[in-house]
């Protein structure tokens, strides 16, 4: 089972703009193809669009990849508790995605 470090109620929904995204079949990544069944889902990203802060990680995790988050595994998670302890919330100060957004084969990780 994977565990989630996150609490997802506190995760703004999908901005609207971003929708295309999540059904992108622009490379062998993509799960709407076929050829990565490892690949659950396209990992857009959360967060404030308008921010001028980028948070960007490698490729969705395990956990990313099963609910659909980005940055919502253990790394994610504590970077967030640390901007929360001070006294930012991570969500409003800038926009959370990966260099990918889909998750690698188990042979390319």
């Amino acid at each position: 089972m994977i565990q989630l470090f996150e609490d997802l109620s506190q995760i703004p929904k999908l901005d609207q703009r971003l929708w295309d995204i999540k059904g992108c079949t622009g490379c062998h990544l993509s799960p709407h193809r076929g050829e990565n069944p490892h690949c659950k889902q396209v990992v857009v990203g959360a967060g404030n669009l308008e921010s001028k802060v980028l948070f960007v990680m490698f490729v969705p995790g395990d956990t990313e990849n099963e609910y659909g988050y980005p940055s919502i595994g253990y790394t994610g998670a504590k970077i967030k508790n640390w901007l929360r302890q001070l006294g930012f919330n991570p969500y409003e100060i800038g926009y959370w995605t990966n260099s990918a957004m889909c998750a690698l084969p188990p042979e390319r990780t």
